[in-house]
C-alpha cells in the first residue's frame, strides 16, 4: 500500500500544463511550458523553429515534454540545471552522414569533370604562355570576351591545372572528410601539423615548376610587373626561382555552407613564392565569372537531406493533425 500511495502521491504534485494553439515554435512552446510549469527548460536553436500542434489541458508536464521530443525528432538533455530539448544524437549522426556522403560526391563530380577537361589539354606551348601571361589586352576586349577569358584562366592555368591534379590525387573521399571549419595543410616536405602529400604530386609539381620558368619568361616578354596584375583572384606565376624549389603548400579549409577553400602555394629556399592558386571546391568559377549578380552562391542540399528536413518540419502538424500533443 505503501508504495501505491507513493506512486499517486508523485502524480498528484506534478506540474500541469495547458496550450491549445493551431501552430506555435518549439522555442515559444517550451517557453510557455516553463513558465506554466516552474521547470527550468530550454530549446536549442537548431529546433527553434520547429513547427508543433498543441491541444491539451491540464496535462502532466513531463508526459508532454516527451510527446514534445518525439514530434520534433529530439531530446531531453541535462545541462547543469537546465535540461534542453536538443536534436537526437541519432538524427545529428544521420544528417552528417548524409551530408558527408553528399559533399564527396559533389567534389567526387567535379574533380571528374575536370579532370577530363585536363587530359584533353596539350601541353603548355609558348603561344598558350603568352596568353596566359598577358593580362593587359583584357582591357580592349567587351565585357562578355573578358568574362570568358578570365574563365579560362581560371581553369586552364598551369597552377589551376597542378592543383586539380594534386586534388584528384588526395581523393574525394579524405577531401569530403574534412569538417566544417577544419583547416587541413598538405604538403611534400610536410611538418609535424602537415599531411603528406601522395606520392603522384611529386611529378605534377615537377611539370608546374617546368611550366612556371615558361610562364616567367612570357611575364618578363609582356613586362609584367609582380604585385600589379590588372585582375586579382586569379592562378599566377610569380618571381620565386622554380630552380631552388622547396616546397608546396596546399591548404583546405570547409565553411559552413559546405564549400571548400583551396589555397596552393609553391615557395623557393628564399622563401619566394613561385606559383599561387585560389579557388574552392565544389567549383564556383562558372557562377563567379559569368553571372557576377553578388548575390551569393546558389546552396545545394542531397535529396535524403531535403526529404528528411520536410519530415521534421511536417511532423508537429501531421500529428496534430491527430489531435497534437495531447
Amino acid at each position: 500500500m505503501t508504495s501505491l500511495f507513493a506512486v499517486v502521491f508523485l502524480a498528484i504534485q506534478q506540474p500541469t500544463v495547458s496550450v491549445h494553439s493551431d501552430a506555435i515554435h518549439a522555442k515559444l512552446l517550451v517557453a510557455e511550458l516553463a513558465k506554466q510549469s516552474k521547470i527550468d527548460i530550454a530549446c536549442d536553436p537548431i529546433l527553434a523553429k520547429e513547427p508543433v500542434v498543441c491541444d491539451f489541458e491540464s496535462a502532466p508536464v513531463e508526459e508532454v515534454l516527451s510527446h514534445l521530443a518525439t514530434v520534433v525528432g529530439g531530446e531531453w538533455r541535462q545541462v547543469g540545471s537546465q535540461r534542453r530539448l536538443s536534436r537526437s544524437a541519432s538524427l545529428s549522426a544521420r544528417f552528417e552522414r548524409i551530408e558527408r556522403e553528399f559533399f564527396a560526391s559533389k567534389i567526387a563530380a567535379n574533380l571528374d569533370s575536370r579532370m577530363k577537361e585536363i587530359r584533353q589539354l596539350p601541353e603548355l606551348a609558348e603561344a598558350e604562355a603568352n596568353r596566359f601571361a598577358n593580362q593587359t589586352r583584357l582591357q580592349t576586349e567587351s565585357q562578355a570576351a573578358m568574362n570568358a577569358e578570365l574563365l579560362y584562366i581560371q581553369n586552364f592555368h598551369p597552377v589551376a591545372v597542378a592543383t586539380y591534379k594534386l586534388l584528384n590525387s588526395i581523393g574525394a573521399r579524405r577531401i569530403s572528410s574534412i569538417g566544417i571549419d577544419q583547416r587541413v595543410v598538405f604538403s611534400d616536405f610536410p611538418n609535424n601539423m602537415q599531411e603528406k602529400l601522395p606520392v603522384a604530386s611529386t611529378s605534377i609539381i615537377r611539370q608546374l615548376l617546368q611550366e612556371a620558368e615558361m610562364m616567367q619568361l612570357a611575364k618578363v616578354k609582356f613586362k609584367v610587373v609582380e604585385g600589379r596584375a590588372r585582375f586579382g583572384g586569379i592562378p599566377d606565376i610569380l618571381s620565386g626561382d622554380p630552380q631552388r624549389y622547396r616546397k608546396s603548400l596546399l591548404v583546405l579549409q570547409v565553411n559552413k555552407s559546405n564549400r571548400m577553400a583551396i589555397t596552393l602555394t609553391c615557395w623557393d629556399q628564399d622563401n619566394k613564392r613561385i606559383a599561387v592558386f585560389i579557388g574552392s571546391l565544389p567549383d564556383s568559377s562558372t557562377a563567379r565569372m559569368v553571372s557576377p549578380s553578388h548575390k551569393g552562391d546558389h546552396v545545394e542540399f542531397s535529396r535524403e537531406a531535403k526529404e528528411l528536413a520536410a519530415l521534421q518540419s511536417r511532423a508537429g502538424v501531421q500529428q496534430g493533425g491527430g489531435g497534437g500533443i495531447v
